[in-house]
């Protein structure tokens, strides 16, 4: 046997490794085979910062047939207005053989724990707060909400400090709305065809691991608390093609359960499709009148606010008189891009009648890179991404609907069937209603980016629907340019001895309103025991809440003063006395043991001269603006001052601040409080048989314990008398204590 040399073996072994190694690459392509899918990555967030409560996952969906809100309307109502809605994507597309292929893409089964899912939208990780985080509440769900900063994923913008930065819609940084979600999401592991087949299909010629049509989406929900936006949500979705083939043929559309009047309201449901303005409302025979909760039985509509477009086939699809119109051609087609104050307000389209040459940060006065310089630069206002009348939109272009049928929601043929252009399928005119609303078919290059931007309205009359449809589509004409709350305040609390007092920053004074500039004029202070209801309502003549009673407020020095000229729905907002800004409020006579919430709000002047009352921000649990606190008592110097509050202890008192009993889900809980005990001690509870039920070690500094209504085991005590005894340092203190439940 002939002997190799060193040289000729160490060759062969080389190319029996790169064999292997090819051999490996290829089969693993071959394959499709792909990473785990971590289901911990799918969470949800809450909106709740207008008249609108609902609940949104970073998977596609929003609204639950369980969980709430689901189009909760009037918010805190508990009168749920959606079952199931969500984001539908198909594409028709041809393999390397050929072969045509045609893929549907949504998440609407709800199944959040089934992992294997393969039709389902997965989450990016890094743009909400990771799931492996200890300290994570993901009962509240942990979507990157713009008002807590808490939520921003690791995968978000960094200033030049490395701190993370929101990625605002228009600037990097800038929040659009009074409260805005963000996430991303992706089809790549949606291997299915609409037969349920293996697809043939592969986007992406550098990963063949990557499957689906290759599409990445940035999810964007805002919600305004001014008036004229209040009872509107507005849901943007920027749909790219982040794989390396062309895709020629793309719908998108809306798949919705809607139950106008609640879950429990067993009037048929009905519709009507406008076609002039690309919108559908629901409403059932009893709508514009009340429910048994006195809460209006309103009307909800679902408007198209941009649509995907065709930038090349020689067409004017939105009827703008413009052909091709492009948001990536460097051509301000419409030619609504001013460079001068004068010529802007000599343009009757121009919003805010000011100069649109305001550099790449598209803020004015920044001095940035552009600013001023008699030239169109992208990231400026009425050009480009930045000009929404430069997409030559398809517009509403299909539409189904059918009472709710599962086969429906699931069968990727029967979605498809749906989704196809010109599809017109409404011959069911009434009852448990599920709708699919479309556009298409649209393409994208490799990279591109088009938006399908959603609105959700509600309103109590039925000329009020399509007026609100008409205003919804100003404002987003406009980037969301009207009038804006100030600022959230940033709050702390120190809970005392009956007291509690509150704290805030100024950032609210500076707060820029895009139609009126700085027109902030004070704060108030408002108390709650459930955190959803802050003081006495103050309602119009239909009982819908308009504004509440704070417990102080603190206004500008200036010469405004007393109830606002322009009321809303019948009612004045009162701006205050001339008190003077402060900065501190001590709030005194609250009873020890008693969790409470605290707001502390901002609000703006108006406008006499054009019609537009007050502004105030936000009054929701989780915002900066909102504490929760609860005053203790002071160390006792004898035993003699230690009581138990309440006691007796009632189910119906204020110290039942259970979640059932609040309604917020964020109770303190049941309680009876020891107070005025000294630093170190422990507590003995009894049956009057003298078994011992629990046992407390106190230390301090403060004065005050509390005793869930729990024995050692963690079951809720019985109704009844107990004894509790108490031994310090200094002695001992026996006592009675009756429950009634």
């Amino acid at each position: 046997m002939k002997k190799l040399s060193n040289h000729t073996l160490a060759l062969k072994i080389i190319k029996i490794c790169l064999i292997l190694i090819l051999s490996i690459t290829i089969c693993d392509l071959i394959s499709g085979t792909k990473t785990t899918v971590d289901p911990n990555w799918r969470t949800f967030g809450i909106m709740d910062a207008n008249q609108v409560g609902l609940r949104v996952s970073n998977f596609g969906t929003f609204a639950h047939p369980v969980n709430t809100p689901a189009f909760e309307w009037p918010r805190n109502s508990q009168v749920q207005y959606g079952m199931r809605f969500g984001l539908v994507l198909g594409g028709r597309v041809f393999s390397d053989r050929g072969a045509e292929v045609k893929i549907v893409t949504h998440a609407l089964d709800m199944d959040e724990g089934n992992a294997d899912n393969t039709k389902w939208w997965e989450p990016l990780a890094g743009y909400s707060v990771d799931y492996r985080d200890p300290s994570v509440d993901k009962q509240k769900g942990f979507i990157a909400l713009n008002t807590l900063s808490k939520t921003w994923g690791e995968n978000f913008p960094k200033n030049e400090f490395n701190e993370k930065s929101w990625p605002g819609q228009f600037h990097t940084g800038k929040f659009t709305a009074d409260l805005e979600f963000y996430y991303k999401m992706s089809d790549q592991y949606n291997d299915k065809n609409i037969e349920g087949n293996l697809s043939l299909y592969n986007p992406d010629t550098t990963n063949f691991n990557n499957r689906g049509l290759g599409l990445e989406v940035t999810g964007r929900g805002y919600e305004f608390v001014a008036r004229v936006a209040e009872d509107m949500i507005f849901l943007i979705y920027e749909i790219t093609n982040v794989g390396t083939r062309a895709l020629p043929e793309l719908v998108s559309g809306l798949y919705g359960e809607p139950q106008i009047g609640g879950r429990n309201d067993a009037n048929p449901d009905q519709w009507v499709v406008n076609d002039d303005n690309d919108f559908v409302y629901f409403w059932d025979e009893q709508s514009g009148e009340f429910n048994n909760q006195m809460q209006p039985i309103g009307y909800m509509g679902f408007s198209f606010l941009e649509t995907p477009g065709k930038a090349n086939d020689g067409l004017d699809n939105d009827g703008d008189n413009l052909v091709d119109e492009s948001q990536s051609n460097q051509i301000d087609d419409d030619n609504d891009w001013q460079a001068t104050d004068v010529e802007a307000e000599a343009d009757p389209r121009d919003f805010d009648k000011r100069s649109d040459d305001t550099g790449v940060d598209g803020l004015a006065d920044t001095d940035d890179a552009g600013e001023g310089n008699g030239a169109r630069d992208e990231g400026e206002p009425d050009f480009e991404k930045n000009d929404l009348d430069e997409v030559d939109q398809l517009g509403l272009t299909g539409w189904t609907i059918r009472t709710v049928n599962q086969n429906f929601r699931e069968d990727r043929n029967e979605m498809w069937q749906a989704l196809i252009p010109g599809t017109a399928n409404t011959s069911t005119t009434s009852g448990n209603l599920a709708f699919l609303i479309s556009v298409g078919y649209f393409p994208l290059a490799a990279a591109e980016t088009q938006k399908f931007a959603l609105l959700t309205f509600f309103s109590d009359s039925l000329p009020q629907i399509n007026e609100r449809a008409k205003i919804a589509q100003a404002i987003y004409h406009f980037n969301f340019n009207f009038q804006k709350a100030p600022d959230l305040p940033i709050v702390s609390a120190e809970a005392g001895d009956n007291s509690v007092k509150l704290s805030w920053d100024n950032r609210a004074e500076k707060s820029f309103d895009p139609i009126l500039g700085n027109d902030f004029e004070g704060y108030a202070i408002y108390r709650s025991t459930d955190g959803k209801n802050w003081g006495t309502p103050i309602n119009n003549a239909r009982g819908k809440l308009i504004y509440s009673t704070p417990i102080a407020k603190f206004d500008s020095l200036n010469q405004n003063q007393g109830f606002h000229a322009i009321d809303v729905d019948g009612v004045r907002f009162y701006l205050g006395n001339n008190s003077g800004l402060r900065h501190s409020y001590i709030d005194q006579n609250l009873m020890n043991g008693v969790t409470y919430y605290y707001a502390v709000t901002a609000y703006d002047f108006g406008s006499e001269e054009q019609g537009i009352a007050p502004l105030e921000c936000s009054k929701t649990l989780g915002n900066p603006n909102v504490v929760m606190v609860t005053p203790r008592s002071r160390l006792a110097s004898t035993l003699d001052e230690i009581i138990a509050v309440p006691n007796p202890y009632i189910a119906s008192s204020v110290f039942d601040q259970s979640a059932s009993s609040t309604g917020s889900g964020l109770g303190g809980g049941r309680r009876i409080i020891f107070m005025h005990l000294p630093e170190n001690c422990t507590i003995r509870i009894f049956t009057v048989t003298g078994e011992q039920v629990r046992q407390l070690d106190h230390t301090g500094p403060g004065g005050d314990a509390i005793w869930d209504l729990q024995n050692q085991t963690g079951l809720e005590v019985a109704s009844g008398t107990y004894i509790y005894h108490i031994d310090a340092q200094f002695g001992k203190k026996i006592g009675r204590l009756a429950i009634i439940k």
